[in-house]
């Protein structure tokens, strides 16, 4: 019978390839090689020998990986072995990956609001596949849990927008799975989890419900809405907003979004800033890097993920909007302070001149290979729409 074997590179941990053996091979199974040290795991030539073949090697790296955390004096518990066979514990080794991301020891940042997420909505997969051996997960675990999700739409008992995010979030965990070698094939019907959700009509506040707002809000309330209608900012945008971002000659806000500051080519737009918003901001400026911050000091959001894993997030800007008498109207059709910025932009869309600025006031990231590489949004005619954009608010 011919013997093949699985070949582990000691320094990556990972199987190779699989080769023919020569019978000495058989007896020693070490070998130095300019690669370095390696070891075969060998096996007969059947479907059976080669899955008898990777237990054996996965159980040794799992061992080894073991042995080396315990000589470090770290928790068993607190880093799991890559190679754990149930769903539980692989989720819990893809949520620490995750982890490392929010905290910025990976190449790819992740907020801490998505992590908490991911970690919420994956424990509709876990109900159902928890105790379950991962390697034997396949297609028809897939079709099975994503029928179960979309059971839950019709019953009313998850919204379509959550059922969609519960599903890419599973998709991310099983291609992470299938990329690390834990599992050996991807399921061939894996975009069963990738699915669209309907475009609605975005939620407006009419110009006169701004206007009463302004009237009624105090100098920080005023300088948050003008903030979102001048500059086109959310919660967190305002927050991060620098001393150096701001022209404190000539009244510009000239940035990048903070949501796009680690995306791949990000737009820095230039905002001229009407006298109101650059009034209120030169009134509220705080001596630090940070423009703007409580009155204790602190940044006005914040989120951070503690030490047992879960995210925790503090928004004063959405807390001065519930606890602000003259909104509770607005909150009740499900209006939120972001809705300010996205107002500010159908105002745009909707001119018969100033609609081709309505992303590049967004700040999102070029889309199409004009926008990329060839057209430069004029600054005179940008600066024309945002004034104009302000004389509709009486600015």
């Amino acid at each position: 019978m011919i013997v093949y074997g699985i070949v582990l590179n000691m320094k990556r941990k990972q199987p190779t390839y699989a080769k023919e053996l020569t019978a000495d091979w058989t007896n020693r199974k070490w070998k130095t090689t300019r690669f370095g040290r390696q070891k075969y795991f060998p096996f007969p030539l059947t479907e059976e020998g080669y899955k008898q073949a990777l237990i054996q090697f996965r159980q040794y790296i799992a061992e080894h990986q073991l042995s080396a955390k315990r000589s470090e004096g770290q928790s068993d518990q607190v880093q799991m072995c890559r190679f754990d066979t149930t769903v539980n514990q692989q989720v819990a080794q893809y949520l620490n990956h995750l982890l490392r991301r929010v905290r910025g020891t990976a190449k790819v940042p992740l907020s801490p609001q998505r992590y908490a997420a991911t970690q919420s909505l994956l424990k509709h997969f876990t109900r159902e596949y928890g105790e379950r051996s991962v390697q034997s997960l396949n297609s028809g675990d897939v079709r099975w849990f994503a029928d179960v999700i979309w059971q839950a739409v019709t019953d009313e008992k998850m919204t379509v927008t959550t059922a969609s995010t519960v599903l890419a979030i599973v998709s991310s965990f099983i291609r992470w799975l299938w990329q690390n070698d834990v599992l050996e094939t991807l399921p061939r019907n894996i975009r069963e989890l990738s699915v669209t959700v309907p475009k609605t009509k975005p939620k407006v506040i009419t110009k006169e419900e701004i206007k009463s707002l302004l009237e009624a809000g105090d100098d920080v309330r005023r300088l948050y809405i003008l903030l979102m209608l001048n500059c086109g900012m959310t919660q967190k945008d305002i927050a991060d907003l620098r001393q150096s971002e701001v022209d404190w000659q000539t009244g510009r806000i000239t940035r990048i979004r903070s949501k796009r500051q680690h995306a791949e080519n990000p737009p820095i737009v230039e905002y001229v800033l009407w006298r109101e918003t650059f009034q209120l901001l030169v009134k509220q400026r705080s001596t630090t890097e940070r423009v703007l911050l409580t009155r204790k000091g602190t940044p006005l959001v914040e989120e951070q993920v503690i030490e047992n894993g879960f995210a925790r997030s503090r928004d004063t800007i959405y807390s001065k909007f519930l606890h602000f008498p003259a909104f509770q109207s607005l909150k009740e059709r499900g209006i939120s302070p972001k809705h300010f910025r996205k107002t500010a932009a159908s105002m745009l869309d909707a001119h018969p001149e100033f609609s081709r600025f309505a992303q590049h006031f967004l700040g999102h990231t070029p889309v199409t290979i004009a926008e990329r590489h060839y057209v430069v949004p004029s600054q005179e005619r940008f600066d024309a729409a945002v004034k104009w954009l302000g004389e509709q608010f009486g600015y």
